[in-house]
Protein backbone atom coordinates (compact mmCIF):
# COMPACT_ATOMS: atom_id res chain seq x y z
CA UNK A 1 0.00 0.00 0.00
CA UNK A 2 1.50 3.40 -0.98
CA UNK A 3 2.47 5.39 2.11
CA UNK A 4 0.39 8.45 1.13
CA UNK A 5 -2.73 6.31 0.73
CA UNK A 6 -2.02 4.57 4.04
CA UNK A 7 -1.59 7.92 5.82
CA UNK A 8 -4.91 9.17 4.45
CA UNK A 9 -6.69 5.96 5.39
CA UNK A 10 -5.36 6.02 8.95
CA UNK A 11 -6.19 9.71 9.38
CA UNK A 12 -9.76 9.09 8.26
CA UNK A 13 -10.07 6.35 10.88
CA UNK A 14 -8.44 8.67 13.40
CA UNK A 15 -10.93 11.45 12.72
CA UNK A 16 -13.85 9.01 12.81
CA UNK A 17 -12.73 7.73 16.22
CA UNK A 18 -12.43 4.21 14.86
CA UNK A 19 -8.70 3.63 14.89
CA UNK A 20 -7.25 0.64 16.71
CA UNK A 21 -4.18 0.65 18.93
CA UNK A 22 -2.01 -1.02 16.27
CA UNK A 23 -3.16 1.43 13.61
CA UNK A 24 -2.58 4.36 15.96
CA UNK A 25 1.04 3.31 16.49
CA UNK A 26 1.48 2.96 12.74
CA UNK A 27 0.15 6.50 12.22
CA UNK A 28 2.78 7.86 14.62
CA UNK A 29 5.50 6.15 12.60
CA UNK A 30 4.13 7.42 9.28
CA UNK A 31 3.98 11.04 10.44
CA UNK A 32 7.77 11.11 10.57
CA UNK A 33 7.94 10.28 6.83
CA UNK A 34 5.90 13.25 5.61
CA UNK A 35 6.48 17.00 5.52
CA UNK A 36 4.02 19.50 7.00
CA UNK A 37 2.93 20.45 3.47
CA UNK A 38 2.16 16.82 2.59
CA UNK A 39 0.14 16.32 5.77
CA UNK A 40 -1.77 19.55 5.10
CA UNK A 41 -2.65 18.26 1.64
CA UNK A 42 -3.79 14.96 3.14
CA UNK A 43 -6.09 16.77 5.59
CA UNK A 44 -7.47 18.93 2.79
CA UNK A 45 -8.36 15.86 0.74
CA UNK A 46 -10.04 14.20 3.72
CA UNK A 47 -12.05 17.32 4.52
CA UNK A 48 -13.13 17.75 0.88
CA UNK A 49 -14.40 14.19 0.54
CA UNK A 50 -15.75 13.80 4.10
CA UNK A 51 -17.60 17.00 5.09
CA UNK A 52 -19.50 15.05 7.73
CA UNK A 53 -16.35 14.96 9.87
CA UNK A 54 -17.17 18.54 10.83
CA UNK A 55 -13.72 19.99 10.21
CA UNK A 56 -13.84 23.72 9.55
CA UNK A 57 -13.42 24.70 5.90
CA UNK A 58 -9.90 25.30 4.65
CA UNK A 59 -8.80 27.43 1.73
CA UNK A 60 -7.98 25.66 -1.49
CA UNK A 61 -4.32 26.53 -1.07
CA UNK A 62 -2.81 26.60 2.43
CA UNK A 63 0.65 27.99 3.01
CA UNK A 64 2.68 27.05 6.03
CA UNK A 65 3.17 30.67 7.06
CA UNK A 66 -0.63 31.05 7.39
CA UNK A 67 -1.08 27.89 9.35
CA UNK A 68 -1.79 29.38 12.79
CA UNK A 69 -5.27 30.60 11.90
CA UNK A 70 -6.12 27.44 9.96
CA UNK A 71 -5.10 25.07 12.71
CA UNK A 72 -6.87 27.30 15.20
CA UNK A 73 -10.22 26.78 13.49
CA UNK A 74 -9.65 23.03 13.23
CA UNK A 75 -8.56 22.82 16.87
CA UNK A 76 -11.66 24.59 18.14
CA UNK A 77 -13.84 21.99 16.47
CA UNK A 78 -11.73 19.08 17.70
CA UNK A 79 -11.63 20.53 21.20
CA UNK A 80 -15.45 20.42 21.35
CA UNK A 81 -15.40 16.75 20.44
CA UNK A 82 -12.61 16.08 22.93
CA UNK A 83 -14.55 17.69 25.78
CA UNK A 84 -17.68 15.73 24.85
CA UNK A 85 -15.70 12.52 24.80
CA UNK A 86 -14.09 13.25 28.14
CA UNK A 87 -17.41 14.15 29.80
CA UNK A 88 -18.83 10.83 28.69
CA UNK A 89 -15.81 9.05 30.12
CA UNK A 90 -16.38 10.67 33.50
CA UNK A 91 -19.87 9.16 33.65
CA UNK A 92 -18.60 5.62 33.13
CA UNK A 93 -18.22 3.19 35.99
CA UNK A 94 -15.03 3.00 38.06
CA UNK A 95 -14.13 -0.27 36.39
CA UNK A 96 -14.32 1.28 32.95
CA UNK A 97 -12.28 4.29 34.06
CA UNK A 98 -9.29 2.13 34.88
CA UNK A 99 -9.16 0.42 31.49
CA UNK A 100 -5.97 1.32 29.60
CA UNK A 101 -7.12 3.99 27.08
CA UNK A 102 -4.90 2.47 24.38
CA UNK A 103 -6.81 -0.82 24.65
CA UNK A 104 -9.93 0.90 23.29
CA UNK A 105 -10.49 3.13 20.30
CA UNK A 106 -8.70 6.47 20.45
CA UNK A 107 -10.85 9.35 21.74
CA UNK A 108 -11.28 12.75 20.13
CA UNK A 109 -8.90 14.03 22.80
CA UNK A 110 -6.16 12.09 21.05
CA UNK A 111 -7.17 13.61 17.73
CA UNK A 112 -6.29 16.94 19.30
CA UNK A 113 -2.90 15.49 20.21
CA UNK A 114 -2.39 14.44 16.60
CA UNK A 115 -2.86 18.02 15.42
CA UNK A 116 -0.19 19.08 17.91
CA UNK A 117 2.11 16.28 16.78
CA UNK A 118 1.83 17.21 13.11
CA UNK A 119 2.27 20.93 13.34
CA UNK A 120 4.46 21.13 16.45
CA UNK A 121 5.34 24.66 17.46
CA UNK A 122 3.08 26.27 14.85
CA UNK A 123 -0.06 25.27 16.72
CA UNK A 124 1.23 26.58 20.01
CA UNK A 125 2.07 29.92 18.46
CA UNK A 126 -1.59 30.57 17.63
CA UNK A 127 -2.36 34.18 18.62
CA UNK A 128 -5.88 33.29 19.77
CA UNK A 129 -4.88 30.57 22.23
CA UNK A 130 -2.78 31.00 25.36
CA UNK A 131 -0.86 27.85 26.25
CA UNK A 132 -1.58 28.12 29.95
CA UNK A 133 -5.21 29.23 29.74
CA UNK A 134 -7.20 26.08 29.03
CA UNK A 135 -5.16 22.89 29.07
CA UNK A 136 -3.40 23.29 32.36
CA UNK A 137 -3.22 26.76 33.92
CA UNK A 138 -0.51 25.63 36.38
CA UNK A 139 2.06 25.14 33.62
CA UNK A 140 4.57 27.94 33.34
CA UNK A 141 6.42 28.58 30.10
CA UNK A 142 9.81 26.84 30.05
CA UNK A 143 11.76 27.12 26.81
CA UNK A 144 14.66 24.84 25.77
CA UNK A 145 17.92 25.88 27.38
CA UNK A 146 20.33 27.98 25.35
CA UNK A 147 23.19 26.09 23.74
CA UNK A 148 26.40 26.75 25.70
CA UNK A 149 28.53 23.90 24.35
CA UNK A 150 32.29 24.31 24.60
CA UNK A 151 35.41 23.01 22.90
CA UNK A 152 38.53 22.80 25.09
CA UNK A 153 41.89 22.59 23.31
CA UNK A 154 45.03 20.87 24.64
CA UNK A 155 46.46 24.28 25.53
CA UNK A 156 43.52 24.88 27.87
CA UNK A 157 41.76 27.38 25.60
CA UNK A 158 37.94 27.03 25.84
CA UNK A 159 35.76 28.11 22.93
CA UNK A 160 32.01 28.60 23.34
CA UNK A 161 30.17 27.17 20.35
CA UNK A 162 27.50 29.77 19.65
CA UNK A 163 24.60 28.95 17.35
CA UNK A 164 24.69 32.30 15.55
CA UNK A 165 28.44 32.46 14.94
CA UNK A 166 30.02 30.83 11.86
CA UNK A 167 33.38 30.78 10.13
CA UNK A 168 36.70 30.92 11.98
CA UNK A 169 36.23 30.55 15.74
CA UNK A 170 39.86 30.30 16.90
CA UNK A 171 43.41 29.93 15.60
CA UNK A 172 46.95 30.12 16.86
CA UNK A 173 50.26 28.73 15.65
CA UNK A 174 49.12 25.14 16.37
CA UNK A 175 45.33 24.84 16.09
CA UNK A 176 42.51 26.18 13.98
CA UNK A 177 38.79 25.79 14.81
CA UNK A 178 35.97 26.82 12.49
CA UNK A 179 32.27 26.25 12.02
CA UNK A 180 31.46 25.08 8.53
CA UNK A 181 28.48 23.76 6.61
CA UNK A 182 25.45 22.67 8.67
CA UNK A 183 27.04 24.24 11.80
CA UNK A 184 29.66 21.51 11.88
CA UNK A 185 32.74 22.24 14.00
CA UNK A 186 36.03 21.51 12.20
CA UNK A 187 39.15 21.09 14.33
CA UNK A 188 42.50 21.19 12.54
CA UNK A 189 46.07 20.64 13.65
CA UNK A 190 48.14 23.03 11.55
CA UNK A 191 51.37 21.01 11.72
CA UNK A 192 50.28 17.54 10.63
CA UNK A 193 53.85 16.27 10.58
CA UNK A 194 53.94 16.36 14.38
CA UNK A 195 54.43 13.18 16.40
CA UNK A 196 51.52 10.73 16.08
CA UNK A 197 51.50 9.59 19.70
CA UNK A 198 48.20 10.28 21.47
CA UNK A 199 49.60 12.59 24.07
CA UNK A 200 47.39 15.65 23.75
CA UNK A 201 43.60 15.68 23.89
CA UNK A 202 40.78 18.04 23.09
CA UNK A 203 37.24 17.73 24.38
CA UNK A 204 33.80 18.94 23.37
CA UNK A 205 31.10 19.23 26.01
CA UNK A 206 27.46 20.03 25.34
CA UNK A 207 25.40 21.94 27.86
CA UNK A 208 21.85 21.32 29.08
CA UNK A 209 19.82 22.02 25.94
CA UNK A 210 23.03 21.83 23.92
CA UNK A 211 23.72 20.02 20.65
CA UNK A 212 26.71 20.08 18.35
CA UNK A 213 28.36 18.24 15.49
CA UNK A 214 32.01 18.13 14.49
CA UNK A 215 34.71 16.33 12.55
CA UNK A 216 37.44 14.31 14.21
CA UNK A 217 41.05 14.43 12.93
CA UNK A 218 40.49 11.34 10.75
CA UNK A 219 37.39 12.77 9.04
CA UNK A 220 34.89 10.84 11.15
CA UNK A 221 31.76 12.82 12.05
CA UNK A 222 30.23 13.03 15.53
CA UNK A 223 26.96 14.48 16.81
CA UNK A 224 26.67 15.05 20.56
CA UNK A 225 23.34 15.23 22.39
CA UNK A 226 22.77 17.46 25.42
CA UNK A 227 24.82 17.02 28.61
CA UNK A 228 27.38 14.87 26.81
CA UNK A 229 31.12 15.08 26.24
CA UNK A 230 33.70 13.54 23.94
CA UNK A 231 37.44 13.50 24.57
CA UNK A 232 39.63 12.84 21.52
CA UNK A 233 43.33 13.03 20.58
CA UNK A 234 44.76 15.93 18.64
CA UNK A 235 46.00 13.41 16.10
CA UNK A 236 45.19 9.70 15.92
CA UNK A 237 47.85 7.01 15.99
CA UNK A 238 48.42 5.06 12.78
CA UNK A 239 47.04 1.75 14.08
CA UNK A 240 44.11 2.81 16.29
CA UNK A 241 41.59 5.59 16.84
CA UNK A 242 40.23 5.90 20.38
CA UNK A 243 37.74 8.47 21.74
CA UNK A 244 36.08 8.71 25.15
CA UNK A 245 32.34 9.37 25.47
CA UNK A 246 30.19 10.38 28.41
CA UNK A 247 26.51 10.74 27.47
CA UNK A 248 25.03 10.26 24.00
CA UNK A 249 26.66 10.55 20.62
CA UNK A 250 26.06 9.49 17.03
CA UNK A 251 29.11 8.47 14.99
CA UNK A 252 29.77 8.21 11.27
CA UNK A 253 33.20 6.64 11.26
CA UNK A 254 35.56 7.17 8.33
CA UNK A 255 36.67 3.80 6.99
CA UNK A 256 40.26 2.77 7.69
CA UNK A 257 40.90 -1.00 7.70
CA UNK A 258 44.32 -0.43 9.21
CA UNK A 259 43.11 1.49 12.27
CA UNK A 260 40.24 0.24 14.40
CA UNK A 261 37.96 2.94 15.82
CA UNK A 262 36.97 2.61 19.50
CA UNK A 263 34.42 4.52 21.56
CA UNK A 264 35.28 4.07 25.22
CA UNK A 265 32.69 4.74 27.94
CA UNK A 266 32.82 4.02 31.66
CA UNK A 267 30.97 0.73 31.13
CA UNK A 268 31.74 -0.54 27.62
CA UNK A 269 33.85 -0.39 24.48
CA UNK A 270 32.35 -0.09 20.99
CA UNK A 271 34.75 -1.20 18.28
CA UNK A 272 34.40 -0.59 14.52
CA UNK A 273 36.34 -0.09 11.31
CA UNK A 274 33.86 2.18 9.55
CA UNK A 275 30.14 2.46 10.29
CA UNK A 276 27.21 4.57 11.59
CA UNK A 277 25.94 4.01 15.12
CA UNK A 278 24.47 5.71 18.19
CA UNK A 279 25.75 5.29 21.77
CA UNK A 280 23.79 6.33 24.86
CA UNK A 281 25.77 5.90 28.04
CA UNK A 282 24.81 8.43 30.72
CA UNK A 283 26.16 7.94 34.22
CA UNK A 284 22.72 8.47 35.80
CA UNK A 285 20.95 5.88 33.62
CA UNK A 286 21.02 2.17 34.40
CA UNK A 287 20.69 1.10 30.77
CA UNK A 288 23.55 1.73 28.33
CA UNK A 289 22.53 1.38 24.69
CA UNK A 290 24.34 1.02 21.38
CA UNK A 291 22.21 1.11 18.22
CA UNK A 292 23.64 0.23 14.81
CA UNK A 293 22.40 2.06 11.71
CA UNK A 294 24.90 0.93 9.11
CA UNK A 295 27.86 -1.47 8.96
CA UNK A 296 28.91 -3.67 11.86
CA UNK A 297 30.06 -3.04 15.43
CA UNK A 298 31.40 -5.03 18.33
CA UNK A 299 30.19 -4.11 21.82
CA UNK A 300 32.31 -5.23 24.78
CA UNK A 301 31.19 -4.72 28.36
CA UNK A 302 33.67 -3.79 31.06
CA UNK A 303 33.92 -5.30 34.52
CA UNK A 304 34.98 -8.56 36.16
CA UNK A 305 33.10 -10.72 33.61
CA UNK A 306 33.16 -8.88 30.28
CA UNK A 307 30.80 -9.93 27.48
CA UNK A 308 30.92 -9.22 23.74
CA UNK A 309 28.25 -8.83 21.07
CA UNK A 310 28.24 -8.12 17.34
CA UNK A 311 25.44 -5.97 15.95
CA UNK A 312 23.89 -5.81 12.51
CA UNK A 313 21.95 -2.78 11.16
CA UNK A 314 18.71 -2.24 13.06
CA UNK A 315 19.97 -4.04 16.16
CA UNK A 316 20.52 -2.55 19.60
CA UNK A 317 22.73 -3.75 22.43
CA UNK A 318 21.60 -2.85 25.95
CA UNK A 319 23.93 -3.20 28.91
CA UNK A 320 21.93 -3.53 32.13
CA UNK A 321 22.95 -5.19 35.38
CA UNK A 322 26.28 -6.22 33.82
CA UNK A 323 24.49 -8.18 31.07
CA UNK A 324 24.42 -7.42 27.35
CA UNK A 325 21.01 -7.90 25.72
CA UNK A 326 20.54 -7.66 21.95
CA UNK A 327 17.27 -6.88 20.16
CA UNK A 328 15.92 -5.44 16.91
CA UNK A 329 14.60 -1.87 17.18
CA UNK A 330 13.09 0.89 15.06
CA UNK A 331 16.00 3.31 14.93
CA UNK A 332 13.70 6.32 14.30
CA UNK A 333 12.94 6.71 17.99
CA UNK A 334 16.62 6.33 18.93
CA UNK A 335 17.79 8.81 16.30
CA UNK A 336 14.98 11.37 16.81
CA UNK A 337 17.27 13.83 18.62
CA UNK A 338 19.36 14.20 15.45
CA UNK A 339 16.35 15.64 13.61
CA UNK A 340 15.43 17.84 16.60
CA UNK A 341 12.43 15.77 17.68
CA UNK A 342 11.16 13.80 20.64
CA UNK A 343 9.75 10.47 19.49
CA UNK A 344 8.28 8.26 22.21
CA UNK A 345 6.88 4.89 21.15
CA UNK A 346 5.28 3.55 24.33
CA UNK A 347 8.30 4.88 26.22
CA UNK A 348 8.00 4.71 30.02
CA UNK A 349 7.64 8.07 31.75
CA UNK A 350 10.66 7.48 33.99
CA UNK A 351 12.84 7.19 30.86
CA UNK A 352 11.41 9.91 28.65
CA UNK A 353 11.67 12.54 31.39
CA UNK A 354 15.46 12.13 31.26
CA UNK A 355 15.39 13.56 27.74
CA UNK A 356 13.16 16.43 28.86
CA UNK A 357 15.33 17.21 31.89
CA UNK A 358 18.47 17.43 29.76
CA UNK A 359 16.82 19.61 27.13
CA UNK A 360 14.85 22.03 29.31
CA UNK A 361 17.03 22.14 32.44
CA UNK A 362 14.27 20.98 34.78
CA UNK A 363 13.82 18.28 37.41
CA UNK A 364 10.83 15.93 37.40
CA UNK A 365 9.31 14.73 40.67
CA UNK A 366 7.32 11.48 40.50
CA UNK A 367 4.89 10.59 43.30
CA UNK A 368 5.70 6.87 43.06
CA UNK A 369 7.61 4.33 40.97
CA UNK A 370 4.46 2.86 39.41
CA UNK A 371 3.55 6.00 37.48
CA UNK A 372 7.01 6.01 35.95
CA UNK A 373 6.26 2.70 34.22
CA UNK A 374 3.36 4.11 32.17
CA UNK A 375 4.16 4.31 28.46
CA UNK A 376 3.57 7.34 26.23
CA UNK A 377 3.39 7.98 22.50
CA UNK A 378 4.52 11.27 20.98
CA UNK A 379 6.29 12.75 17.97
CA UNK A 380 7.07 16.38 18.81
CA UNK A 381 9.47 19.14 17.88
CA UNK A 382 12.15 19.91 20.46
CA UNK A 383 11.62 23.61 19.69
CA UNK A 384 8.35 23.49 21.64
CA UNK A 385 7.97 25.07 25.03
CA UNK A 386 7.95 22.43 27.77
CA UNK A 387 4.32 23.23 28.64
CA UNK A 388 3.34 22.22 25.10
CA UNK A 389 5.14 18.90 25.47
CA UNK A 390 3.47 18.20 28.83
CA UNK A 391 0.03 19.14 27.55
CA UNK A 392 0.49 16.72 24.66
CA UNK A 393 1.51 13.93 27.04
CA UNK A 394 -1.54 14.68 29.20
CA UNK A 395 -4.06 14.29 26.39
CA UNK A 396 -5.75 10.88 26.46
CA UNK A 397 -4.20 9.94 29.81
CA UNK A 398 -4.90 10.61 33.47
CA UNK A 399 -1.49 12.22 33.98
CA UNK A 400 -1.32 15.89 34.93
CA UNK A 401 1.73 18.09 35.34
CA UNK A 402 2.49 21.26 37.26
CA UNK A 403 5.61 23.43 37.15
CA UNK A 404 7.05 25.30 40.12
CA UNK A 405 10.17 27.22 39.13
CA UNK A 406 12.23 24.50 37.41
CA UNK A 407 10.59 21.51 39.06
CA UNK A 408 7.92 19.52 37.26
CA UNK A 409 5.51 17.63 39.49
CA UNK A 410 3.69 14.62 38.06
CA UNK A 411 0.19 14.10 39.43
CA UNK A 412 -1.58 10.83 38.56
Amino acid sequence: MPLAFELKSLFEKYLRNSISETEFKRLFVLLDDFTDEEVIQCLQEIQASNPELGMTSMDEHIHVEGLNEKIGSIWNKLEDHAQTSLSISEEESDNVKHINPWKKYISWASVAAAILIIFGITWYNRPDKEITSTENPTLALVEPMENQSTLTLPNGKSIVIEDDKNGLLYHDETYMVSKGENNEIVFELKDKTAATEEISFSSIKTSTGGFTSFKLPDGSKVWLSSESSLRFPTQFASDKRVVYLDGEGYFEVAKNPNAVFQVQTSSQTIEVLGTHFNVRDYADEAMKQTTLVEGKVKVISKGSAPQAQYLSPGEQSTLVNAELIKKTVDSKEVMAWLSNRFIFDNKPLNLLIKDLERWYGVEFVLPNEEIGKQGYYANLSRDLDLSAILNALSVGTQTKFSIVKRRVYVNP
